[in-house]
């Protein structure tokens, strides 16, 4: 419906348009928790004000509203410049609003009762601090308790009393650990601690029903040979099925639009966040020392006792240190507590080691989710960063809880759910892990090590941590590692230092070769193309994003074609977080390439922006995604109560992921997302360490040494006390020799460490 031609007399209605975006956004402003509700009364005004602040005339306005309530950044360091477009955001608005609605009412047991956990879940892993707070608002914290304590087991019979591994079960686990702060931990009663430690214990402990790895762990080189899809190997036939666990990706991914960017994505691993809360109930209780044993280290010397004699100081130090940290939720206003060279780094858009946002340390986490979940596969067109180098270097302190054998061989045998599956069946027992750890890697051209196991690509050594049989002597002044197999070959890998650069050199690394040889193919094509006029294209390049860390760079690159317009390459202002201009009309951005000596860039690169009136291409857009009554159906969504006696349905009559009217957008289909990732000639990874004298004293001592690959394994190496000084000794263990007594990842025993 056209504004109404009738002559206003109210001085607000005859005020330019951006002056009244920008009292609107003011007034939305002074309730930032839950929908904009405060814009309800000014829509209801009059006609004119409503069609100046509606959808399809100010897109800007509701923008900015999300900006202002919601964290933005975490989606467009992930997802690229596709999720900061303003009507990809405003649709994000809506979802958000609808989800907090129906979490706020307190219904857990709501027919779309997944798209609202998803919802919540991409809110916290992409929380800074105000998403958590939305979050709070609504209730998510009893919401979702009440899911995990009512629902969790529910259904069970149709897996033989076993509770379900469903995507559904794993974002309420997820939740509730994002929710789980201290007070509310400490405020359980003993009783409620132990209910919970009850709920999630099959996913703990019966590793062989429960992955905890997107793929079977008996792999090294990825993707897996197309030998191994429909005709699973297998070491075990279970009650459960085939060991190890071949699951199809069908039923693991799930499909959604998030920012108006397709996804595939694979709901987190269950057993991670029953683990997290397991062992957070566990922790909240102390380990009482045995009586008899001596006061300090000093103590038991005197008494000339042996290594592994623990001492009371040494429980006090166990107790104090908690494995299960509790999820840091960041703060309101998180942004202006940073100076301004970190502030600036954090509005760059980039990944990059060493980001303050509290979303950052989600980030690979989530290439794993929508990266990692088909093993025969590999999906690596967007896939960022899977693992941040140097995560493991550094002193490790857990726990690590070890089943009675007996008792774990009867319950994973049981075809059927024990009944009398408890706290003390199967026992289990709980010890302390230390671990100084530091990560070593092969640099291009070096020959790293291969893996172990048969050779047959089913046994790659997972018993071995991977490695062949051979021996890994590390001299730690000079920060090398050799690995030298049974034939004699000697594969070199360097330690990490995080202030050092490594000795990468794009002349002799085969992969920066092999990608300038790409690059100028692709330059050859382009000048041929230009040759042809018929065939030129016109393309927008987004700000190209480097990282500053040792040359890790992650860069997104948007191409589009010819017919382009000038509002779908918005958003490129500064990330101010009330956005005080956005609600006004949009400026156009600055596309040129900025050049910052990047010695990527594949060649110059030419923007051709077409213009036209902004308010018209957004009321178009607007009404071709959301159908002809665009503005009645956002306004209506943003009118919706919370009353008690309106029912689930309402909230729940559209799809959260349905969008079918936006698959046709121009915007979805015109244009090419990929990521440039600056090559560091790292070609493999792998990890030594040992106890520390002080803590080998109490708890024995042990070396360990492993590899990362698409998962960690470290392997633990019993009775190697070390006579030499820890910060300069070498290391040196004949892995043949090696006796496995711990994994990180599978078996009976599980760690947790922090």
């Amino acid at each position: 419906m056209p504004p109404s031609t009738h002559t206003q007399t109210s001085p607000l209605c005859t005020a330019p348009p951006d002056i009244i975006t920008s009292i609107a956004h003011e007034l939305a402003s002074l309730d930032p928790l839950g929908p904009p509700s405060l814009l309800l009364p000014l829509l209801l005004t009059c006609r004119q004000l409503y069609h100046t602040i509606s959808l399809s005339s100010a897109p800007h306005l509701y923008r900015a509203i999300f900006r202002s309530r919601f964290d933005h950044r975490a989606p467009v360091r992930r997802l690229g410049p596709r999720a900061e477009r303003t009507s990809n955001v405003v649709r994000q608005l809506k979802k958000y609003c609808k989800a907090l609605k129906v979490i706020r009412r307190g219904d857990i047991y709501i027919p779309d009762i997944s798209s609202v956990l998803w919802h919540a879940f991409f809110m916290a892993t992409e929380n800074d601090g105000r998403n958590a707070e939305q979050l709070k608002w609504a209730g998510l914290q009893p919401f979702v308790h009440r899911f995990v304590r009512e629902r969790l087991w529910e259904q069970r019979e149709q897996t033989s009393g076993w509770p379900q591994e469903s995507s559904v079960n794993a974002l309420g686990l997820w939740l509730m650990w994002f929710t789980m702060d201290q007070e509310t931990l400490t405020g359980m009663s003993p009783e409620q601690r132990e209910e919970l430690k009850r709920l999630v214990r099959p996913y703990v402990i019966t590793a062989l029903r429960y992955p905890s790895s997107h793929a079977p762990d008996n792999h090294f080189d990825f993707p897996l040979s197309e030998d191994f899809n429909g005709v699973f190997p297998y070491t075990l036939i279970t009650p459960h099925g085939y060991y190890p666990l071949y699951r199809s990706p069908d039923m693991l991914v799930e499909s959604f639009k998030h920012f108006g960017v397709p996804l595939q994505i694979q709901a987190p691993l269950i057993t991670q966040a029953a683990k997290l809360l397991y062992f957070a109930c566990l922790e909240t209780v102390s380990i009482p020392p045995p009586p008899g044993i001596p006061a300090t280290r000093a103590h038991a010397n005197s008494l000339n006792l042996p290594d592994g004699i623990p001492t009371e100081e040494d429980y006090e130090e166990m107790n104090a240190h908690k494995s299960a940290q509790l999820v840091d939720l960041g703060s309101w206003d998180w942004r202006a507590e940073l100076d301004d060279e970190q502030g600036k780094l954090e509005d760059d858009n980039v990944w990059r080691k060493g980001l303050k946002s509290a979303s950052s340390r989600w980030d690979n986490d989530w290439q794993r989710w929508n990266y990692c979940w088909d093993p025969w596969n590999e999906r690596d067109d967007l896939k960022g960063v899977v693992y941040t180098y140097g995560t493991l270097s550094g002193l490790w302190q857990g726990r690590a809880m070890l089943p009675d054998i007996d008792g774990y061989f009867r319950l994973v045998q049981s075809q059927t759910f024990p009944d009398n599956f408890s706290a003390s069946n199967p026992f289990l027992s709980v010890i302390p892990i230390y671990m100084n750890l530091r990560e070593h890697h092969s640099i291009n051209p070096e020959y790293p090590a291969g893996p172990g196991g048969r050779n047959d690509g089913f046994d790659e050594g997972l018993c071995n941590a991977w490695f062949p049989s051979q021996r890994l002597e590390e001299n730690r002044s000079r920060g090398i590692v050799t690995c030298t197999d049974a034939d004699g070959n000697v594969s070199r890998y360097e330690t990490y230092y995080p202030t050092r650069r490594n000795t990468h050199n794009e002349d002799t690394c085969t992969m920066c070769i092999h990608r300038r040889h790409c690059e100028e193919e692709e330059l050859r094509k382009r000048i041929a193309r230009r040759r042809r006029p018929e065939e030129q294209q016109r393309v927008v390049v987004a700000p190209q994003l480097q990282s500053i860390h040792e040359g890790e760079a992650l860069r997104w690159t948007r191409l589009f074609p010819t017919h382009v317009e000038e509002n779908d390459v918005d958003d490129n202002e500064n990330n101010n977080d009330n956005d005080a201009n956005a609600p006004g009309p949009s400026n156009t951005s600055d596309n040129r390439v900025e050049d910052n000596g990047d010695t990527d860039n594949e060649g110059p690169y030419y923007a051709h922006v077409d213009s036209t009136d902004e308010v018209t291409q957004y009321h178009s857009e607007a009404s071709h995604a959301l159908g002809e009554d665009a503005d009645d159906l956002f306004d209506d969504e943003m009118r919706a109560t919370d009353e008690d006696g309106q029912s689930a349905a309402e909230d729940s009559d559209e799809d959260y992921e349905s969008d079918s009217t936006f698959e046709a957008s121009v915007s979805d289909t015109e244009y090419t997302d990929f990521i440039e990732n600056a090559c560091t000639g790292i070609q493999d990874i792998i990890v030594t360490g040992e106890t520390l004298h002080r803590h080998g004293m109490a708890w024995f001592h042990h070396r360990y040494y492993g590899r990362v690959v698409d998962m960690t394994v470290l392997l633990q190496s019993s009775g190697m006390k070390s006579t030499i000084p820890a910060q300069t000794s070498g290391f040196s263990v004949d892995t043949s020799q090696a006796t496995r007594t711990s994994s990180a990842l599978g078996g009976p025993g599980l760690m947790m460490l922090r």
